[in-house]
């Protein structure tokens, strides 16, 4: 077996990590922040970091070409056949160029020829191919199943995001039980928000309920929606549904409902992180119910403003959440109607400060050390192969 080692590399002052930044070319997404704050907090801890993409960086990044101990390179393939070239032959080279001590691939993705130039970390976000593909589109459901079992045949270390992730890898691929550790997403905090005032000209004239998250059947948000309308009238005029996500798979129905309910729901959009922190500031509790997740920041996000969480009992938030979090049956609009009613009792009776210190858990100082241990034990340990 090969070993990778540099002598002139000595702790994390020296280290020189290679990030597969292929999820910074499309507007900001879930695991798009998970790399953006890794790479913000491990820039601050090691020498140089190397994203390597496959077309310039999208302008929600384009801080990042800022840091000083950032590096950019790019390589144009735009197209999807070009993207797998780029993967097998333009990454590769790349590396060999930049010859980093570690290879990070941060969203499901390894090449074998990537994995020969330095020894790689792997972070697995999720198996939702696996448990919950009938929320997929079946190209992508068929690409991930694939992607996800050789990337970790290459992978000298997994990162897992979540007690359930990692449950769900160990049980897919019994294999990866020696070389998988849960280190959680770092959830930065959002901008200071703005005043309540501020969200009057979006229609929002009372208290509110908030989801956050891209429209898709993952999420299930329309049997969300039916269960709240289900609530009794005086709990649900007092309380209006606010969602806030872009639109993604498989929304229809979610267009056919706020056109027909646009009295008790409101459909944002999508909103800038000032925004969003104004809707965490100001509302009355965060709703979540999804059918599955591999990590979800808006369980961490809701703790971060003291705001209790509606969501699904079998699904990571159930762990990650942490006090002030109501668990329902996601499959049952009964359940969640109940979940609903909960909440609305009982939020103006919640202690914010334990919500809060809860969350702080996954800031920056928490998750980027146990993220740096895993990058310098890869390093020690150099390449791996199954």
């Amino acid at each position: 077996m090969a070993t990778f080692k540099d002598p002139a590399v000595a702790g994390n002052a020296a280290m020189r990590i290679a990030v597969d930044a292929r999820n910074l070319i499309r507007a900001r997404s879930g695991i798009a922040r998970s790399i953006e704050n890794a790479v913000v907090a491990l820039s601050g801890r090691v020498r140089e970091i190397h994203l390597c993409l496959p077309d310039e960086l999208h302008v929600d990044f384009a801080h990042l070409s800022r840091l000083s101990n950032i590096h950019i390179h790019v390589i144009r393939r735009p197209s999807i056949l070009g993207r797998v070239w780029w993967s097998s032959f333009d990454l590769p080279e790349l590396l060999r160029k930049i010859q980093p001590c570690v290879f990070w691939g941060p969203a499901h993705k390894l090449s074998a020829a990537a994995a020969m130039v330095a020894p790689s970390v792997l972070t697995i976000h999720d198996l939702v191919w696996k448990f919950a593909p009938e929320t997929m589109p079946l190209h992508r459901r068929l690409g991930d199943r694939i992607m996800t079992g050789r990337a970790i045949m290459h992978a000298a270390q997994i990162i897992a995001v979540s007690v359930r992730t990692a449950a769900d890898l160990n049980a897919t691929f019994p294999k990866t039980r020696g070389k998988t550790i849960v280190v959680p997403n770092i959830v930065r905090p959002l901008p200071v928000p703005e005043s309540r005032a501020s969200l009057a000209g979006l229609g929002i004239d009372r208290a509110f309920c908030l989801f956050v998250g891209t429209i898709e059947p993952r999420k299930n948000l329309p049997r969300a929606i039916r269960a709240y309308l289900s609530l009794p009238d005086g709990l649900r005029q007092r309380f209006r549904l606010v969602i806030a996500g872009g639109t993604g798979w498989k929304s229809e129905e979610l267009q056919q409902l706020q056109v027909r309910y646009h009295e008790e729901m409101l459909w944002l959009g999508n909103v800038s992180e000032q925004r969003l922190a104004t809707l965490y500031a100001h509302c009355s509790f965060v709703v979540m119910p999804s059918l599955y997740e591999g990590f979800g920041y808006p369980a961490i996000e809701a703790k971060q403003f003291g705001k209790l969480l509606l969501t699904s009992h079998d699904s990571p938030m159930a762990d990650l959440a942490g006090p002030g979090t109501v668990l329902v049956d996601p499959l049952d609009e009964g359940s969640i109607a109940a979940g609903f009613e909960a909440c609305m009792r009982r939020f103006g009776r919640v202690d914010p400060l334990g919500l809060q210190a809860h969350a702080s858990c996954f800031q920056v100082d928490a998750v980027s050390s146990a993220l740096m241990e895993v990058f310098m034990k890869t390093q020690a340990c150099g390449f791996h192969s199954d």
